[in-house]
């Protein structure tokens, strides 16, 4: 199924209300488990549940509430999941006292974590800004390709880098899927192995 570009754009909001729904989904099943396992198991359903999504055919209408019909795969997922009780119960073993009483979702972070959080978010999306722009410099210029070529690049690695959880060919074939004009696995690799290390000379001057 091709993801529509509006969706695609707004793909890491997207992401982490589905991990927020598939953590909240497998409460029942996980509730022994430490809260970083939990979150652990919350995002493989969502890259799951993702890929799923990618492998549907075209439906035969188009879908007008994406947020809803996310939000109803991962769901099923969690179903899913679900079954597998016996394996969350013998994952889950014997916790700690303490574990048992501990909920994520119950602590607030405190201001210092908010405001390295703001940090970190800043300096990553300055690292994606200038990934960008460094890969559209040396697809155009040093290599003198097309700018459908270039577009095509640049939503790989927007892709990419929004969703670390995705490979960088998972993220091309994705984008493969609607854009014929993306380059191969062996050009992409090439392009991205250079333009890192441009990116990397760059930031040290």
């Amino acid at each position: 199924m091709r993801i529509p570009e509006d969706v695609e754009n707004n793909l890491r909001q997207l992401l982490s209300q589905m991990t927020s729904w598939a953590y909240r989904g497998i409460a029942v099943f996980t509730s022994k488990l430490h809260p970083d396992h939990r979150l652990a198991i919350a995002e493989d359903i969502v890259q799951e549940s993702f890929m799923e999504i990618l492998k549907k055919p075209e439906p035969s209408e188009p879908i007008a509430n994406w947020p809803a019909y996310l939000r109803t795969v991962v769901m099923h997922k969690c179903f899913e999941a679900g079954r597998q009780e016996g394996y969350w119960r013998r994952v889950a073993g014997e916790p700690a006292p303490e574990d048992l009483t501990r909920d994520a979702e119950s602590h607030q972070p405190s201001p210092e974590k908010i405001l390295v959080a703001h940090e970190e978010s800043k300096q990553a999306e300055d690292l994606t800004r200038n990934l960008m722009e460094c890969a559209r410099k040396y697809i155009l210029n040093t290599l003198g390709r097309k700018e459908e070529e270039a577009q095509c690049f640049l939503k790989i690695v927007r892709m990419h880098l929004q969703c670390p959880e995705l490979s960088f060919d998972g993220a091309r074939q994705v984008i493969a899927r609607s854009y014929p004009q993306t380059p191969s696995k062996a050009t992409a690799s090439r392009w991205w192995l250079q333009i890192r290390h441009i990116a990397a000379a760059d930031s040290k001057k």
